[in-house]
């Protein structure tokens, strides 16, 4: 695990991220006490593959045809912007 000091991790932060990014543990120490732990994230903390709603909609609708309901708002509401 490496350690480094609070204003060295401010001067490098973009390395020190990269390395915590990378798998690496990093201790942050101000006055020679731990002040924080900078750890990689979880596995489960990655970012889940949603599915794709709107290719789901066009095949179960289609297009839609006609004016996009904002344009419909938009116009509606006229100068009370």
């Amino acid at each position: 695990m490496r350690t480094t000091t609070v204003t060295d991790l401010a001067k490098d932060l973009q390395t020190m991220l990269g390395l915590v990014a990378a798998g690496e543990e990093i201790e942050v120490t101000r006055e020679n006490r731990v002040v924080a732990r900078l750890v990689p994230p979880a596995e489960s903390a990655h970012r889940v593959a949603w599915p794709d709603f709107s290719a789901r909609a066009r095949k179960i609708v289609g297009k839609a045809k006609g004016t996009p309901p904002s344009r419909l708002i938009i116009a509606e509401r006229g100068e009370r912007l």
